[in-house]
């Protein structure tokens, strides 16, 4: 199948041989420098696509997903020794763990029952 062939009713898409091997390059330059985190949006940047068309391209083509995925699991990696090793600002990163990769904080509840109850 020809991957620049035109979407139904709309433009040419811009996903080609290119945007593998270019999201191949970002990994492999963020994973061999420990103190630099990657983000989605500078990928974007490179590839001169939008978020959208990053969400939809993910759907399409399991190799440029898979990549993704890498560059994601990096990204928390990262942020999370920075939480663990950092003496400024840990809140910093801690709220970017919970926006960019869903984690949360639970409390942990009593399994005890109460027998306190008013009459």
């Amino acid at each position: 199948m020809d991957t620049q062939q035109k979407n139904r009713g709309g433009r040419p898409t811009k996903y080609g041989p290119h945007v593998i091997p270019t999201a191949e390059k970002y990994y492999e330059q963020y994973k061999s420098h420990q103190t630099l985190v990657p983000f989605m949006e500078e990928l974007e940047l490179e590839l001169r696509i939008t978020r959208e068309t990053r969400n939809q391209w993910m759907k399409k083509y399991p190799d440029f997903a898979y990549v993704i995925g890498l560059i994601k699991l990096l990204q928390q990696v990262r942020l999370m020794e920075r939480c663990i090793y950092s003496r400024k600002h840990p809140r910093r990163f801690i709220f970017l763990l919970k926006t960019l990769h869903g984690m949360r904080e639970y409390k942990k509840l009593d399994p005890t029952p109460r027998t306190d109850y008013a009459n």
